[in-house]
C-alpha cells in the first residue's frame, strides 16, 4: 500500500474515530439527561407516596374520630338511613352502637329501622310516625322530642334532629337522611323543675300581697305585679311607661342611676316616701337588691298608716313624758312645800316634849308628833314612787355592816312600836362577812317597810328579821333576808296583787290599818334595781313571810372598835361667844332654827336674814362662825350664796355652812356639798339630829 493509500485509510480511521467520539459524547449526554429525568421522576414518586401516606393517616384519624363519635358516646347516637322511593322502606346505612344504650335495644336490631319504633312511648308513637311520613316527602330538617321505653332504665326523653338529602335525579325526593338522637332525660328533669319553679315564682309574683317592681339601671319599670298597681294607683300599662322618679318625693335627692350603682355592692332596705296617683303622700317599707344588669328588684308594702300611728304614738309618749316630768316636778315641789311646814310641826313638837309639859300636854304633843311623822312617811313613799315611775332611782355601793344594820333596824322598829306583847327580834347568821358593799339607805328602807308592814298586821306574837348566808366565794356572797310575822296572814288569791301600787290585800285594810299601799310596791321596785325580787308566803290567820336574795360583793373589813384617838374630831373648838347666821325665808322655820341654836349653843349671838343676797351682806358685816343656810330661797338660793361666800373668804377662813332643805333628792345634796357647804340637813329634823350634826362639825359636848 502506498503512502497515499495509507493516508486515506488513516484519514478514514480518524474520521471514524471522531464520529465515534461524537457518538459517545452524544450517548453520554443522553444518558445524563435520562438520569436527570429518572431522578426527577423518582422525587415525584416519593412526594406522591408521602402525600398518599399523609392522606392515609388523616383518613385513619378521621375514621378513628368517626368511630369515636359513633361508638364511644352514651348520650347520643348518629345514624344515616336511605329511603327507598319505590317501596317506601327505610334502610339503615349505619348507626352508632350507643343507640342500644339510649333506647335499650339489642345490637342485632340496630339495622332494622322498624324495630326502632317499637321502643317509642305509646303516647308519642303516632306523633313521631306522622312527623316522619310528612317530612320524608321533600328535603327537610326536623327537630322534635319524644319519649322511649328503655327496658333497663324506664322512660327516657330523647331529642331527634334529622336532615334529609335529595336524590340527584329527583331533587324533591328524599334519598339519604342523617340523624342525631340525644338522651335529654336529665335536662328534661331540670327543665321541668325550672318550669315548675317558674310557675311558682310567677304565682308568687302575681299573688303576692307585697308590691314587686322590677326596674332597669335607669329606673324605668320593666315589670310590676298587681299589688304594685294597687299600691301606687296606676295600671300595669301605665307603670311600664314610667320611671321611679315619677313616684318618689322630691326630697329624695339621690338619682336612680346612683342608687343602681349603690345596689350592685349591697342589699338595701328602709322606708320609701312615694306619691300615689291621687297625689297622696305615702310611705312604704321596702327591700331592694340588684340581680344583674338592668334588673333591679324592689319589694314594697304600705306602712303609711303604721307610720301615722307611730308618729301619733311618739307624740303621745312625748306628751306622757312631759306629763310625767310635770308630775314628778309637782310631787317634788309638793314634797318640798309640805316638808317645810312639817319641819316646824315636828321641830316644835320635839321642843315642847322637852319643855317639861304636863302629862296631858305631853300626851297631846306626842299625838301631834306621831301624826306628823306618819304624814312624813306617806310623803316619802309618794316621792319614792314618783322617782321609780320616772326611772330616776339610783343605787349606791358603799361598805356596810349587815349585822349592825339588822340590830339597828330591830331597835328602831321596837322603839316605834306602840303595841304591847309583840316581840321584835333578829336572827342573824354568825357567818355573815363583817363588811359588804351595797346601798345601806335603800336596804334599810326595804327592811323598814317589811318590818313596819309586818308589825302593822300583827296583834300578838312576834316580828322576826332573819339574815343568812346561802353561798360564798372569795369575792361575793349570796344573802337571804326574811321578815316573818304571826299576824293576820292573807289568802293565796290576794298574794299576787299586794305588791302593786296603791293596792292592799283587801279594801277594808286601808280603813282598818291605814297606809297608801305603796310600801311593798316600792320595796319590789328597789329589789328589782338590786337584781332581786320579793317572795311572799302567807296563810290566812297564820302569819306571813317576805323574803328576798341579794348577791353582795365583799368589802374591806374595818376596825369594829375604833380607838378613842380616831373618835376625836378636828373641828374648830367652840368659842365663848359664837356668832351664828340663820338664813331662812320661812318665818316659822327661822324661829325654829333660832330656838334650836339658842338651846344647844350657849352664849350664841344670832343674826337672821331671809334671802341669799342679804346673807352675803350679813356675812361681810358680822363674820359669823356658823351659817345655817336654807337652800331654796327667792332672789338668790342658798347654793349660790354659799359659792359667793366661799369666793369672798378664799383660803383665809372656812366658815362652817350647814344647808337646810326640804328637798330629799341626792343630786341636790351633792350639788350643795360640791359648792362649799359642809353638810346638808333634810327637813323636817328633830333637835337630837340637829344637835348631833352640830357636835360633829363644832366639836362641842352638850351639857347634860
Amino acid at each position: 500500500m502506498n503512502y497515499e493509500g495509507t493516508q486515506i485509510i488513516m484519514a478514514g480511521l480518524l474520521i471514524g474515530l471522531v464520529l465515534a467520539c461524537l457518538a459517545l459524547i452524544a450517548l453520554i449526554m443522553r444518558l445524563r439527561s435520562l438520569k436527570g429525568q429518572l431522578f426527577k421522576k423518582s422525587d415525584e414518586l416519593t412526594r406522591e407516596r408521602q402525600e398518599r401516606q399523609c392522606v392515609q393517616r388523616q383518613f385513619s384519624e378521621q375514621c378513628k374520630h368517626l368511630d369515636s363519635l359513633l361508638c364511644d358516646s352514651k348520650k347520643y347516637a348518629i345514624y344515616r338511613v336511605f329511603a327507598d322511593q319505590e317501596t317506601g322502606q327505610i334502610k339503615v346505612i349505619f348507626v352508632s352502637p350507643s343507640l342500644c344504650e339510649i333506647i335499650g335495644m339489642p345490637e342485632n336490631e340496630l339495622n332494622d329501622f322498624d324495630k326502632w319504633l317499637d321502643y317509642i312511648h305509646e303516647d308519642d308513637l303516632e306523633r313521631v310516625e306522622k312527623r316522619l311520613k310528612t317530612k320524608l316527602q321533600r328535603p327537610f330538617e326536623v327537630d322534635f322530642k319524644f319519649r322511649v321505653i328503655n327496658p333497663k332504665k324506664g322512660v327516657r326523653w330523647v331529642c331527634a334532629r334529622v336532615s334529609g338529602l335529595a336524590l340527584e335525579e329527583d331533587t324533591k325526593a328524599i334519598g339519604f337522611s342523617n340523624g342525631l338522637i340525644i338522651d335529654i332525660t336529665e335536662k328534661r328533669v331540670i327543665y321541668e323543675r325550672l318550669e315548675k319553679s317558674e310557675e311558682r315564682l310567677k304565682a308568687i309574683f302575681e299573688k303576692s300581697l307585697n308590691a314587686i317592681l322590677v326596674a332597669d339601671d335607669e329606673g324605668n319599670y320593666i315589670d310590676v305585679n298587681p299589688a304594685a298597681c294597687e299600691l301606687l294607683g296606676y295600671s300595669r300599662q301605665e307603670l311600664l311607661t314610667m320611671n321611679v322618679r315619677d313616684i318618689k318625693r322630691k326630697n329624695q335627692h339621690m338619682t336612680y342611676e346612683q342608687y343602681a350603682r349603690y345596689l350592685k355592692s349591697r342589699y338595701d332596705k328602709g322606708e320609701f316616701d312615694f306619691i300615689h296617683k291621687s297625689g297622696r303622700e305615702m310611705v312604704a317599707d321596702y327591700k331592694a337588691f340588684h340581680v344583674r344588669k338592668d334588673f333591679n328588684v324592689s319589694f314594697m308594702s304600705d306602712i303609711s298608716e303604721r307610720v301615722y300611728y307611730e308618729q301619733q304614738l311618739q307624740e303621745s309618749i312625748k306628751a306622757a313624758q312631759e306629763a310625767n316630768k310635770a308630775k314628778s316636778m309637782f310631787l317634788a315641789n309638793m314634797s318640798h312645800e309640805i316638808r317645810t311646814p312639817m319641819n316646824g310641826v315636828i321641830g316644835f313638837a320635839d321642843i315642847l316634849l322637852k319643855s317639861q309639859p304636863t302629862e296631858k300636854q305631853k300626851e297631846y304633843i306626842s299625838y301631834i308628833s306621831s301624826s306628823a311623822k306618819k304624814l312624813l312617811a306617806i310623803i316619802n313613799d309618794i316621792f319614792d314612787f314618783s322617782k321609780i315611775e320616772a326611772d330616776s332611782m339610783t343605787l349606791e355601793k358603799k361598805p356596810m355592816n349587815l349585822s349592825q344594820l339588822a340590830k339597828t333596824m330591830t331597835q328602831l322598829v321596837q322603839t316605834a312600836s306602840h303595841k304591847a306583847g309583840i316581840v321584835i327580834k333578829a336572827d342573824i347568821d354568825e357567818a355573815i362577812p363583817k363588811m359588804l358593799l351595797g346601798d345601806e339607805l335603800r336596804l334599810s328602807q326595804i327592811l323598814t317597810n317589811l318590818m313596819s308592814n309586818a308589825l302593822k298586821f300583827t296583834q300578838k306574837g312576834h316580828v322576826k328579821l332573819s339574815i343568812e348566808t346561802l353561798s360564798e366565794d372569795e369575792n361575793a356572797c349570796r344573802m337571804r333576808f326574811c321578815v316573818s310575822d304571826t299576824g293576820i296572814g292573807m289568802e293565796e288569791a290576794t298574794l299576787g296583787q299586794i305588791a302593786h301600787a296603791f293596792k292592799q290585800a283587801d279594801s277594808t285594810i286601808s280603813r282598818i290599818y291605814g297606809g297608801t299601799g305603796l310600801g311593798l310596791y316600792i320595796t319590789q321596785k328597789l329589789l328589782g334595781l338590786m337584781g332581786s325580787s320579793l317572795e311572799i308566803k302567807s296563810e290566812l290567820g297564820e302569819g306571813s313571810s317576805f323574803s328576798f336574795d341579794l348577791i353582795m360583793e365583799k368589802g374591806l373589813e374595818q376596825d369594829e372598835n375604833p380607838t378613842e384617838e380616831s373618835q376625836v374630831k378636828t373641828c374648830t373648838q367652840i368659842e365663848s361667844e359664837m356668832k351664828v347666821l340663820i338664813v331662812e325665808d320661812n318665818h316659822i322655820n327661822r324661829i325654829l332654827a333660832r330656838t334650836l341654836v339658842s338651846k344647844n349653843i350657849q352664849n350664841a349671838t344670832i343674826f337672821e336674814c331671809d334671802t341669799g343676797k342679804r346673807a352675803i351682806e350679813c356675812y361681810v358685816n358680822h363674820n359669823p362662825d356658823l351659817i345655817l343656810m336654807d337652800i331654796h330661797m327667792p332672789d338668790m338660793n342658798g347654793i349660790d350664796a354659799t359659792r359667793s361666800i366661799r369666793q369672798i373668804e378664799g383660803s383665809l377662813k372656812q366658815t362652817i355652812i350647814i344647808g337646810l332643805t326640804a328637798d330629799i333628792k341626792p343630786e341636790k345634796h351633792k350639788e350643795a356639798i360640791e359648792n362649799g357647804m359642809n353638810e346638808v340637813l333634810t327637813k323636817p329634823f328633830e333637835s337630837e339630829t340637829f344637835l348631833c350634826l352640830l357636835k360633829s362639825h363644832l366639836g362641842v359636848e352638850k351639857s347634860e
